[in-house]
C-alpha cells in the first residue's frame, strides 16, 4: 500500500499518483535558447558525494566540442518543497536546441534536461516525479504530443505538461537521485522559450526494498573509438520488501552538475527479485571517445535501484 505524504489530492495522473487542483508548488524553471545560446537553469544543488572518482591513469583524450549543456549557476538555491510532498527538484544541465522547421528532422532532435530529486522528508518515498511544462515567448503553455501525454489523458489527467520520473524508484530521507528527461522537438507543439519543472506530491512507500551498492569498481577496455569505462558492483537489498529488477544506476557529473545517466540491469529477467539480505552482481559500461570523451574523467555516483513486484 502507498500513502500520500500530505493531504489527498484531486485530479488523476499515471502511476497511481494524483495532481493537486489549485495547488501551486514551487516550480523549478529554466530559460531556453538557441543552439548557439544554450538554456540556463535557475536552480542548483550541492555536488553529490562521489562513490567513484576518476582514475589517475586514464588515457588523455583529444579536445572535443562540448555538447550544448549549461550547468546551473552555483549561487542559486534549490526550490522549496511543494506543499503536500517532501520533495524538491533541481535542474543541473539543459540541452535546448531550436527546431529546424522540418518535422521529420525535428523528430530526431531532442530537448533534454538532467537533474536531481531530493527527499526532504522523514519517510522513504516511491517514484518521485515532476511535471515538465514548455512555454513560448508570450508565456503560453506549449502542448506535448507524446505517448506519455496520451497515457496521462487515458487516466483522466488532461492538465498541461508531461511527467518525468527519477531513475531510482525508492528514495530514503535526505537522499538525492538523478532524473533525465528527453522529448523530440517534433512532439513539442511550438517554439520553446523556456521550460518549467514542478515537483509532484510524493508517495510514502510501505515496506519498501532498499537497494544499496555493497561494493564497486571500474576498469577501462578497448582503444580509440571502442574505448569504454566499465563499472562493476554488488547490489544488495537491505529493505523490508523484495527488490524486483535490480539495476545499477550511474550518474556522470561535470563540475558537480549531472550531465549523463546510465542504467544497467543486473539480470535479463526483469521479474527477478532479491529478498532482504540477498545480493546480485551488475556490470555495465559507456563509451568514452569522441564527443563522449569527457566521461572518462567524470566523477560518478552509483545507486542500486529496485522496483516493486507486480
Amino acid at each position: 500500500m502507498l500513502a500520500l505524504a500530505g493531504p489527498m489530492l484531486a485530479s488523476g495522473c499515471d502511476r497511481g499518483t494524483t495532481l493537486a487542483q489549485g495547488q501551486a508548488p514551487a516550480p523549478v524553471s529554466a530559460a531556453s535558447a538557441s543552439a548557439a545560446t544554450p538554456a540556463a537553469s535557475t536552480v542548483a544543488t550541492a555536488p553529490p558525494a562521489a562513490a567513484i572518482t576518476p582514475r589517475s591513469d586514464a588515457a588523455p583524450q583529444p579536445a572535443v566540442a562540448a555538447p550544448r549543456v549549461t550547468a546551473t549557476p552555483s549561487a542559486a538555491a534549490p526550490a522549496a518543497a511543494p506543499a503536500g510532498g517532501p520533495l524538491t527538484v533541481a535542474v543541473h544541465s539543459v540541452d535546448a536546441p531550436q527546431p529546424t522547421g522540418n518535422r521529420e528532422e525535428d523528430y530526431w532532435i531532442q530537448y533534454r534536461v538532467w537533474g536531481e530529486f531530493t527527499n526532504t522528508g522523514t519517510e522513504v518515498i516511491e517514484d518521485p516525479s515532476a511535471r515538465v511544462l514548455f512555454y513560448d515567448a508570450d508565456g503560453k503553455v506549449i502542448g506535448i504530443d507524446s505517448i506519455a501525454t496520451a497515457a496521462q489523458a487515458d487516466v483522466g489527467d488532461h492538465d498541461a505538461g508531461e511527467n518525468v520520473y527519477a531513475e531510482v524508484h525508492f528514495v530514503a530521507p535526505g537522499e538525492r537521485v538523478p532524473f533525465f528527461y528527453t522529448r523530440n522537438l517534433a512532439a513539442i507543439q511550438g517554439k520553446v522559450a523556456r521550460h518549467e519543472l514542478v515537483a509532484r506530491p510524493a508517495l510514502v512507500a510501505d515496506a519498501p526494498p532498499r537497494g544499496v551498492v555493497a561494493d564497486s569498481g571500474e576498469r577501462f577496455e578497448g582503444e580509440d573509438f571502442s574505448r569504454k569505462r566499465v563499472f562493476t558492483a554488488t547490489l544488495r537489498n537491505d529493505g523490508e520488501g523484495p527488490c524486483r529488477s535490480p539495476a545499477l544506476v550511474v550518474g556522470f557529473y561535470d563540475g558537480g552538475k549531472l550531465r549523463h545517466v546510465e542504467r544497467f540491469d543486473a539480470s535479463d529477467d526483469l521479474q527477478r527479485a532479491i529478498a532482504r539480505g540477498e545480493s546480485i552482481a551488475a556490470t555495465g559500461g559507456v563509451f568514452v571517445s569522441g564527443d563522449n570523451a569527457w566521461r572518462e574523467r567524470a566523477t560518478v555516483q552509483l545507486w542500486a535501484d529496485c522496483e516493486r513486484p507486480y
